[in-house]
């Protein structure tokens, strides 16, 4: 009997807690169809009105209410009035604490209106670079020609990078990472296209693993894919050290040997010993200096001592670039660390760059410490 009216109860309970449920879904429907109509009522308002709802909503507190409430917002919005929807934000100086919020505005517009949108930066804010590059990218995304033949007729940024073609490329780097290797190619200053190029490989390695093993052979540009091999390797060997260091010997051509060296030097941030062991066992001995001087720079950063113990432990393999390595790093924490160092280089020029990066940092940071130093060792005056 006591099983029975346990179970009873239990039925009434589970039966309470489901209505229960059901009620506060119906409810919470009501409530949002009751803020999706006042949203349609204050889109046909005046300008003001649509400025004080958007200050009223990233108000609040709390960030689901505030992100839930955004997003109807901007989806009742009238997308003929995101113009003036638009310059209302931006005028109540709400973009640098709300930039997501803004990303969705603009997002909103590119969905419909990407050429007015675009125009809309081009005559307000020539130079809205962040802007232009959230408008491409949902444009890309969506009508990917259109996009690519805007871009190529309304080129931004400095002769020989063309910025609207790489924020196409942004919107499909997930989607058609060979075609965004083919648009990172059509840029002709080398350098700025090879930091553009580390942008991508957040994106490129939320693809996978081998997608992102395979991105760079889609480069022709041997310096382009060189580069790409050493983000590639530097971003997998933290997770799969062994797997990433075969794969890198099974690569060919000149990228391969920085990429061992950029492996083994990102390893080192999380572990030193693993890294210290590929780096003496690298095939050649130029290789075997540069990675370990990429040990060096990574410790360095963390603990200048800990790096110079690693010098003083391996004298065969220590280099001009492995004693910089540590005094450009040192001079953030303990610039005296790396000023033990200056009588090991052995190059006039690096002796020279390094004693100018010491003396400038340590200068601004302690020029008691400084003086004192120099006047231990007046050969550096």
């Amino acid at each position: 009997g006591d099983e029975g009216g346990r179970s009873g109860d239990e039925q009434q309970t589970n039966q309470g807690a489901a209505d229960h449920g059901s009620g506060g879904r119906v409810a919470e429907d009501a409530s949002r169809s009751r803020t999706m109509a006042r949203y349609d009522r204050i889109a046909s308002e005046g300008v003001e009105v649509i400025g004080g709802e958007m200050v009223r909503i990233l108000g609040q507190s709390d960030p689901l209410i505030r992100s839930q409430e955004w997003l109807d917002f901007v989806v009742s919005m009238d997308i003929s009035r995101m113009e003036e929807v638009v310059a209302a934000f931006r005028s109540r100086e709400l973009v640098a604490m709300h930039q997501n919020e803004y990303a969705i505005l603009l997002s909103r517009w590119a969905n419909e209106e990407p050429e007015a949108a675009l125009s809309y930066i081009e005559d307000e804010l020539p130079s809205g670079d962040s802007e232009r590059s959230i408008i491409l990218a949902r444009w890309a995304e969506s009508d990917l020609q259109s996009a690519l033949a805007w871009a190529e007729q309304n080129p931004s940024g400095k002769e020989g990078l063309n910025l609207s073609l790489l924020y196409v490329a942004e919107g499909i780097a997930t989607s058609q990472p060979a075609l965004v290797a083919q648009l990172l190619e059509t840029q002709s200053m080398v350098r700025e296209r090879q930091v553009t190029l580390n942008q991508f490989i957040p994106k490129i390695m939320s693809i996978g693993v081998e997608e992102a093993k395979l991105w760079p052979s889609y480069f022709e540009d041997p310096s382009l894919r060189a580069a790409a091999e050493s983000r590639i390797a530097a971003s997998l060997v933290m997770e799969d050290p062994q797997g990433t260091m075969e794969w890198i010997d099974g690569l060919e051509g000149p990228g391969r040997d920085s990429a061992y060296s950029k492996a083994v030097a990102a390893l080192a941030v999380v572990d030193t010993e693993t890294a210290l062991d590929y780096a003496l066992e690298a095939p050649s001995d130029s290789l075997r200096k540069e990675s370990f001087a990429g040990i060096v720079r990574s410790t360095a950063r963390r603990d200048p001592r800990q790096a110079a113990d690693l010098l003083d432990a391996h004298p065969e393999v220590v280099t001009d670039r492995g004693i910089q390595g540590l005094i450009w790093y040192s001079v953030q924490k303990d610039p005296a660390v790396g000023a033990e160092y200056l009588s090991r280089i052995e190059g006039e020029q690096a002796l020279e760059g390094s004693l100018r990066t010491l003396k400038a940092n340590w200068r601004s940071r302690d020029p008691a410490a400084l003086e004192s130093w120099l006047a231990e060792n007046p050969q550096y005056n």
